[in-house]
C-alpha cells in the first residue's frame, strides 16, 4: 500500500490506540490478512504515519516472524535520510505484526505515468542525480533496496522531491504473511533476458534503477523495450536522448556483468559529463542529498553539559539522515595564503631577473666614447655597486575564523553522525572527526554513554530532526559559540522495548562550544539552554 492510495474505509478501528502510541485516524485498505491505517503518533507532535497490521494465526507465529525479520528491519530503521521513507517501528502484539512507517504524501512515479506519457531527458537526468546519492548511502551500509520500480518512488507533495519507499524486506514480509496479491518485482519480470547472471544486492539495485529510468523516459514496459530476436535493448526507438545519457542508461541495463557500473557513485560520476544536457526546472526539482545514518542519542531539558552517566544522552539532532564521513571544514592554516605566496614568488622572480639584467648590462656594456682607453671601459668584477635586494619575511596570516554558516553545518554534521554513533555498530570514527576536548573525552571513555548502550543492548532511534533557527553566534580566534533551536524526535530502545522516560518529541535551544583543533573546527562541548 502506497502513501498516495489512502482512500478512507469505514471501520470500527477508527479512534483505536495501537501500542498506546498510534491513534488510528483512517483505514485505507483491508484484506483477509492485512489492514493499512493512517494514524497520528501521540509521542510528540502527532505526526501522521502509515501502519500495516498483519493478522497471523497464532501469537507464536507473530513473534517468530518479527524475530526472523528483526535484523533487516533494524538496519532499515537505523537509516535516517529525508528521501527515504522512515521505518518508525515494528512489533508483535498477540497474533498480529505491525509495521509503522513515515507517511509520505504524494504520488508514486507509476501514478505519474498515468497523467503524462513520459519524463523528458533533463527530468530523467535530474531524477537520477537525486536518487543515486540515496542508493550510495544505502549501499555503503550494505543495504540494498531490492524492489526498485516506478512504484518504489513517491514524488513528495510538500517539496516535489523523490522519496524511496517499498523496500524489499517489507515486501518479503508481506509476501510471507500473504503470498497472493503481490506484484512480482521488476527483476523477476525480466528474468527471461539473456544475462550473464541474475544480479542481486547492490548490482540488482543498479540494474533495476536503469530499467526504471527507461520506463519513465519512454512510458513503455520492459517487454516493449527489449528485442528478443536480436537479444538487445531497443529502447531508443521510443525516445532519442543525448549520447552521454544513452551511454549511462545502456551501461545500467547491460546484459554482461563486465559492462555494468559497479557502484552508484560511478554512475553519478558518469552523469557529470559535458555531453549531458543541463538539468532544467521541471516537476521534479532537485534538493541537496542528505546524509542517512543509523540511530543516535537523546536530549535533556534542563541546562546541562554532555551527560556522562548513561543511558540518557541529552543531545539534540537535526535532519533525518546517515553519516558518511563528511568532509571537514577547510580552515586556512596559519601561514601564507595562496595570494600572498604568489606575490612573494613574483617578487623573488622579479628580483632575480633584475639582478641578472644588471649583471649582463655591466658585463656587456659598450666602451664609452669619452674613455681615453679601452682598458678604462672594462667592467669591474666587483659587484658591490649593485644595490642589495631584500626579500620580505613571510608574516603568518591570522586564523580564518569560522562563519555562522560553517558553524551551523558543523552542528548539522554532528547531529547526523549521532545516528551511527549511538546505535549499532556504534561507530566511533565520527567522534574523532567532529569533536574535541571535553566532549571527545566523555564519549570515548570506557564507562561513557556509548559503552553503556553497548553493554545494555540499547540504542537510540530518531524521527524528525531539524535545526529550526540560529539564535546566537560569536567567533573569536580559535573558538566560537553557536546557539541553535533544534527539533528532535528521539526514542530509546532497551532490549527491543521503548523506554518512554527517555523518549520524546521536543524543540530545545542548545548552545555549542566550537574549537579549532588540528586545523579543523570541532565541537568541544554543548548544553541545553532551555
Amino acid at each position: 500500500m502506497q502513501s498516495d492510495e489512502l482512500d478512507p474505509v469505514d471501520d470500527d478501528a477508527l479512534g483505536m490506540l495501537i501500542a498506546d502510541r498510534y491513534l488510528v485516524t483512517k483505514l485505507s485498505a483491508q484484506t483477509e490478512w492485512q489492514k493499512t491505517f493512517l494514524a497520528a503518533d501521540q509521542l510528540g507532535t502527532g505526526q501522521h504515519c502509515i501502519i500495516q497490521e498483519f493478522d497471523l494465526q497464532q501469537k507464536t507465529e507473530a513473534e517468530a516472524l518479527v524475530k526472523e525479520f528483526s535484523p533487516q528491519l533494524e538496519r532499515l530503521m537505523a537509516l535516517g535520510n529525508l528521501q527515504i521513507q522512515h521505518l518508525i517501528d515494528f512489533f508483535a502484539d498477540n497474533n498480529r505484526v505491525y509495521l509503522v512507517q513515515e507517511y509520505v504524501q504524494g504520488k508514486t512515479y507509476q501514478k505519474l505515468l498515468q497523467t503524462r506519457a513520459s519524463l523528458s531527458e533533463p527530468e530523467i537526468v535530474q531524477w537520477l542525480e537525486q536518487i543515486l546519492p540515496i542508493l550510495s548511502q544505502l549501499h555503503s551500509h550494505n543495504i540494498s533496496h531490492g524492489h526498485l520500480s516506478p512504484n518504489a518512488f513517491v514524488l513528495r507533495q510538500s517539496d516535489q522531491s523523490p522519496v524511496l519507499v517499498s523496500f524489499g524486506v517489507i515486501q518479503d514480509l508481506q509476501t510471507q504473511v500473504s503470498p497472493t496479491g503481490f506484484q512480482p518485482s521488476l527483476l523477476e519480470q525480466v528474468r527471461y533476458l539473456p544475462m550473464d547472471s541474475i544480479p542481486d544486492g547492490i548490482a540488482a539495485d543498479l540494474f533495476t534503477l536503469g530499467i526504471t529510468a527507461l520506463i519513465l523516459l519512454t512510458g513503455q514496459q520492459p517487454q516493449s523495450l527489449f528485442d528478443p530476436q536480436t537479444k538487445t535493448w531497443n529502447w531508443e526507438r521510443w525516445k532519442r536522448v543525448s549520447d552521454g545519457l544513452a551511454e549511462v542508461l545502456n551501461r545500467l541495463v547491460a546484459l554482461r556483468t563486465a559492462d555494468r557500473f559497479s557502484s552508484a557513485q560511478e554512475v553519478l560520476a558518469a552523469l557529470n559529463t559535458p555531453s549531458l544536457p543541463p538539468t532544467q526546472a521541471s516537476p521534479i526539482p532537485s534538493i541537496p542529498p542528505q546524509y542517512a545514518p543509523a540511530p543516535p542519542p537523546t536530549i535533556a531539558s534542563p541546562p546541562q553539559t554532555l551527560a556522562v552517566s548513561p543511558p540518557p544522552l541529552p543531545y539534540p539532532q537535526t535532519q533525518h539522515q546517515v553519516y558518511t564521513s563528511p568532509q571537514p571544514l577547510k580552515v586556512q592554516p596559519s601561514g601564507l595564503q595562496d595570494w600572498q605566496k604568489a606575490i612573494l614568488i613574483g617578487i623573488g622572480v622579479g628580483t632575480a631577473i633584475l639582478c641578472g639584467f644588471l649583471l649582463l648590462r655591466s658585463s656587456w656594456a659598450p666602451v664609452s666614447q669619452s674613455s681615453p682607453s679601452p682598458q678604462a671601459a672594462k667592467p669591474s668584477p666587483n659587484t658591490s655597486d649593485i644595490p642589495p635586494t631584500s626579500v620580505t619575511t613571510p608574516v603568518p596570516s591570522p586564523i580564518q575564523s569560522i562563519s555562522e554558516q560553517e558553524a551551523s553545518n558543523l552542528v548539522n554534521r554532528w547531529l547526523q553522525a549521532k545516528r551511527v554513533i549511538f546505535a549499532p555498530p556504534y561507530n566511533r570514527q565520527p567522534i574523532y572527526d567532529l569533536t574535541t576536548g571535553e566532549l571527545l573525552a566523555d564519549l570515548t571513555k570506557s564507562d561513557g554513554p556509548i559503552a553503556w548502550l553497548e553493554n545494555n543492548n540499547a540504542y537510540y532511534r530518531f524521527g524528525v530532526q531539524r535545526i529550526d533557527a540560529v539564535e546566537q553566534f560569536a567567533a573569536d580566534g580559535n573558538s566560537a559559540t553557536i546557539a541553535v533551536r533544534v527539533t528532535e524526535e528521539r526514542t530509546l530502545l532497551i532490549n527491543g522495548r521503548v523506554d518512554r522516560n527517555e523518549s520524546d518529541f521536543a524543540t530545545r535551544s542548545v548552545r555549542y562550544s566550537l574549537r579549532l583543533a588540528d586545523g579543523q573546527w570541532k565541537i568541544a562541548d554543548y548544553r541545553v539552554v532551555r
